[in-house]
C-alpha cells in the first residue's frame, strides 16, 4: 500500500465519516427514533374521551301490591357535573292518582293507594347531567288487586263447580246416604219416608231455573285487562258475587230442607245437617259440606268425628278422618 498525501487522507476520512453518518440517520429513520417531530399518526396522548351519560337502576321486584309503597335508589355513571332526576307514571287500568311517584334527589318513592282493578303500571326515570346531557329508564310493575282475590276465588270456584251445582250432585248424594242410614238406624224412619227421600233426591230441576243459574256463571271472572275476556271491578265483582249467592242459596234451598227433615227424623242414627245454601270456597272448590266449619276442621281440613260419614259420600276414594 502505497502512502497517500496528508491532504488526501483528510478528504478520504472525511467521506467515511459522511459516509457514517448517513448511514446512522437511514438507520434511526427506519427504526423510528430520531428527533422528529411528526406525531400525525399517534394514538397515544394523555387526554380522554368522556363516557357517555347513562342512568342505572337497583335489581327492584316487579310484582307488587295495591295500599303500598316502596323506594328504590338511583345511580348514574359518565357524563358531566351533578346527576338530577325526574319520575312520571303511567297507567291505563286505574283512576287518576291511583298511583304517584317522586323523587327526591336519588331516591324514588312510589305510592299505591286501594286499587279496584288489578295491571300494570310505569314509572319512567329521566336523568339530566351538569352539561344538560339525559338519558332515561323505564321499569314496569305488575300490581295485585288484593282484595279482590277473595272475592275472584269464591265466583270462579261456583264457575268450575257450576254444573255439579245445578244438578245438585253433592246434595243428592248426601240425602240418599242419609235418608238410607236413618232408616237402617231408626225406628223412626219408615220407608215412606225413605221413599220420600228418594224421590226428592232424583227429582228434576225445572230447566228454565236450572239454566238462569248457568247463565250466571257463563264465564269465568277477571279483575284486570287480558284483551280476550270481560273484567269487572272489584265493586262490580263484590255485587256479582252477592247476586250469585243469593241466586245458589234460593236454588239449593229445596233439597236443603229435605235433608234437614231426614236429620231431624233420624233421631241418634245421623247428626243434624242444616244448611243454608252458603258456599265455601276451599282447594278452589266451591261447596256446602267442605270447608263447613259446622262439619269439619277449617283449618286441618280434617272431618268432625260426628260427620267422617260426610267425607266418604263425598270423595269414597279417601279414608274418612277426625278431628276429635
Amino acid at each position: 500500500m502505497c502512502d497517500l498525501p496528508r491532504r488526501g487522507k483528510i478528504m478520504y476520512k472525511n467521506s467515511i465519516k459522511g459516509y457514517l453518518v448517513a448511514m446512522a440517520t437511514l438507520t434511526l429513520a427506519a427504526c423510528g427514533g430520531g428527533g422528529g417531530s411528526d406525531t400525525g399518526n399517534n394514538n397515544g396522548g394523555t387526554g380522554t374521551t368522556p363516557t357517555a351519560f347513562t342512568v342505572n337502576t337497583p335489581q327492584v321486584n316487579s310484582d307488587v301490591t295495591e295500599s303500598s309503597s316502596f323506594e328504590f335508589n338511583l345511580t348514574s355513571k359518565g357524563g358531566s357535573g351533578s346527576a338530577t332526576y325526574a319520575v312520571d307514571v303511567s297507567y291505563q287500568d286505574f283512576e287518576d292518582g291511583a298511583i304517584t311517584a317522586t323523587v327526591n334527589g336519588s331516591t324514588v318513592n312510589v305510592s299505591i293507594s286501594d286499587l279496584e282493578y288489578s295491571g300494570e303500571f310505569t314509572v319512567k326515570i329521566t336523568g339530566t347531567d351538569g352539561a344538560g346531557k339525559t338519558d332515561d329508564v323505564t321499569l314496569t310493575f305488575d300490581v295485585e288487586n288484593t282484595s279482590a282475590a277473595p272475592v275472584l276465588a269464591a265466583l270462579n270456584a261456583m264457575f268450575d263447580a257450576k254444573y255439579d251445582i245445578a244438578n245438585l250432585k253433592s246434595e243428592r248424594e248426601v240425602l240418599q246416604k242419609v235418608a238410607k242410614a236413618a232408616f237402617y238406624g231408626s225406628d223412626d224412619f219408615k220407608q215412606s219416608d225413605l221413599d220420600r227421600a228418594m224421590n226428592a233426591a232424583s227429582k228434576d230441576v225445572d230447566s228454565n231455573y236450572r239454566q238462569s243459574l248457568l247463565d250466571t256463571f257463563a264465564g269465568k271472572f277477571y279483575n284486570r285487562d287480558y284483551s280476550t275476556n270481560e273484567y269487572y271491578s272489584e265493586t262490580e265483582l263484590k255485587a256479582k258475587l252477592s247476586d250469585a249467592q243469593d241466586l245458589v242459596a234460593e236454588y239449593l234451598s229445596e233439597i236443603n230442607g229435605k235433608i234437614r227433615d231426614v236429620t231431624l227424623k233420624a233421631g241418634d242414627a245421623v247428626p243434624l245437617i242444616d244448611l243454608d245454601g252458603t258456599l265455601y270456597v276451599s282447594d278452589e272448590a266451591a261447596s256446602q259440606f267442605v270447608g263447613n266449619a259446622e262439619f269439619m276442621d277449617v283449618q286441618s281440613k280434617l272431618w268432625k268425628s260426628d260427620y267422617e260419614f260426610l267425607g266418604a259420600i263425598l270423595d269414597p276414594s279417601l279414608m274418612p278422618c277426625s278431628a276429635g
